[in-house]
């Protein structure tokens, strides 16, 4: 791998924790933030999506535009549940509860897109799976001394 592809990998690891840190430090209101950081990506994003446009002339039907329509949907769902689990909970936990995806992406990836991964794929999906629900299960509730009843 080059380096300019490591670089940029370990800057969008850097900006995501910055990103999901931000989210569980600013509680006051939750879809201000969601919505600043949403418009603020369509901005950020949106001219180099119309240049590949431009250049490429893809196909956007109908069928694409529900595509479209549906993942912006499923995105707002899940930042605003992101920010009520934050609002809630530490980041260390919510966090890695809130991503489940591993599972969800590997099995939506064999189930509805016929993947076919790899042992050393599975394996790994599994391990990652595996700690999450660790993570989660060891969990427990913090008690504030302060609010305890006698």
């Amino acid at each position: 791998m080059n380096m300019l592809a490591i670089c940029l990998v370990l800057i969008a690891a850097l900006l995501h924790a910055i990103w999901n840190l931000l989210a569980k430090k600013i509680q006051a209101s939750a879809l201000s933030f969601t919505y600043v950081t949403r418009v603020g990506s369509s901005l950020l994003y949106t001219p180099p999506a119309l240049l590949l446009i431009y250049l490429n002339r893809p196909h956007v039907g109908p069928k694409e535009l529900i595509a479209i329509a549906g993942t912006a949907l499923l995105h707002f769902l899940y930042f605003m549940s992101l920010q009520r689990g934050y609002a809630k909970g530490d980041l260390s936990l919510v966090y890695p509860r809130q991503r489940h995806s591993p599972l969800l992406t590997t099995l939506g990836a064999i189930w509805w897109l016929g993947e076919r991964p790899s042992t050393l794929a599975l394996s790994g999906s599994l391990l990652i799976i595996i700690c999450v629900f660790l993570i989660t299960l060891s969990a427990r509730p913090r008690l504030n001394p302060s609010n305890n009843e006698d």
